[in-house]
């Protein structure tokens, strides 16, 4: 500890901005998305790509981001106790519990759809009701017993209680246990979709390779699988990251009696700076790193620049097929509806079909296979075996 410490305007000021600039990144970043899904649902060519859940459940998340991100700059800006402190701290955990809540759930409808084979259509109203309905329970015992408010320990809207253990009680029930567990849940599911993404791709190229007669069919699912890692991870990389960083620095500046050493200082600017960067960071992911947003909004993007649109004639856009466990499974999906609308048909005979139709699926034009996945399913569910297909590709 650094004796010399002291809280001064400099402190003050550095703690104020430190956290504002992030929370209007995330708030600029879900304005964007939010204007961007719109203008993708107004198109007819691009609305078919909002209809995957994992997507919509991503927007709701950036919907919610708007009230987050709103109440924490109040609550950032307020410098004194003051009857709003509790108010926006409310808001804030009501809105951070739900965002929580429901990117927890995104790995675990891709681990449902993917791995379990469960058709999720219809879910989506689960997906959103359970979280809204667990973020009103969990911020509502600290509203009715004025626990928030004026912090005298941080400086700022957040716990008005100093005793330790009942400080500290207060926020592992009210905070920290749920984070933990979306942490738990969103890892854990994400780790179940990539070991069964390697060993059931494996073993699908083992059977094309003995089917094949080894005819020199090649893949590359190893480089395939690392890239659909590091983005199907992303979702509890974030959650781990904000939220060990906002409890390592709120656990500290507790032991610690409060903001009295720079070390606690760097602490609660840095966790500051990480609860207001979360909403940006999901705002990042809709835009660059989820396949049926970005890929509609590079269609959008096309339509408005006839120049760049002509510049790449004569250039056809190649998909190439190499998660060869998504597209079975897609395949398989239309093999059952083939054969419910043919009759039944012999073993030998749907196998060679089949064969045929992965051939045919290997290189497909890029917005032929979106057009053709779109007008094949009904609901969602193969819209999110597309997603990770696109994740992958080259």
């Amino acid at each position: 500890m650094h004796p010399t410490f002291a809280w001064g305007a400099l402190n003050q000021t550095i703690a104020l901005w430190t956290g504002v600039i992030p929370a209007i990144l995330s708030l600029t970043g879900a304005v964007v998305v939010l204007a961007t899904a719109v203008a993708i649902w107004l198109n007819p060519a691009t609305r078919s790509n909002l209809r995957r859940q994992s997507l919509q459940m991503l927007l709701c998340v950036q919907a919610m981001s708007l009230i987050y991100s709103s109440a924490y700059l109040v609550q950032t800006f307020i410098t004194g106790p003051t009857k709003w402190c509790d108010v926006v701290t409310i808001f804030t955990l009501f809105a951070s519990n739900f965002i929580e809540f429901v990117v927890m759930l995104i790995p675990v409808n891709l681990q449902l759809v993917l791995v379990h084979q469960v058709n999720t259509d219809g879910f989506l109203r689960y997906y959103l009701l359970a979280p809204l309905g667990a973020a009103i329970i969990t911020a509502l015992p600290g509203a009715v017993q004025s626990v928030w408010g004026w912090d005298p320990e941080t400086r700022m809207c957040w716990i008005y209680i100093t005793e330790p253990h009942v400080r500290i009680s207060w926020l592992v029930g009210a905070w920290y246990t749920w984070l933990l567990i979306s942490m738990v849940v969103s890892t854990a599911s994400a780790t179940i979709v990539l070991l069964y993404l390697v060993f059931h791709t494996r073993s699908r190229n083992r059977e094309l390779a003995i089917g094949e007669g080894n005819s020199g069919i090649t893949s590359n699912n190893g480089v395939n699988v690392k890239r659909v890692a590091s983005r199907i991870m992303l979702y509890p990389l974030v959650l781990i990251t904000a939220n060990c960083v906002s409890a390592i620095g709120n656990f500290t500046i507790i032991r610690a009696g409060g903001i009295k050493s720079e070390g606690t200082y760097v602490l609660c600017v840095i966790s500051g700076i990480m609860y207001g960067l979360v909403p940006g960071a999901y705002a990042l992911i809709a835009l660059f790193v989820d396949p049926c947003f970005s890929r509609a909004l590079r269609v959008l993007l096309a339509r408005r620049t006839p120049v760049e649109k002509t510049s790449t004639e004569g250039k056809p856009r190649i998909q190439i097929e190499i998660t060869t466990q998504v597209v079975s499974n897609i395949m398989d999906a239309v093999h059952r509806k083939e054969t419910r609308l043919e009759g039944r048909q012999s073993t030998e005979k749907a196998k060679e079909e089949r064969r045929e139709e992965h051939r045919v699926v290997q290189i497909v034009p890029m917005e032929h296979m979106a057009e053709r996945l779109s007008n094949e399913s009904e609901g969602s569910e193969t819209q999110d075996m597309y997603a990770v297909l696109e994740l992958a590709r080259l």
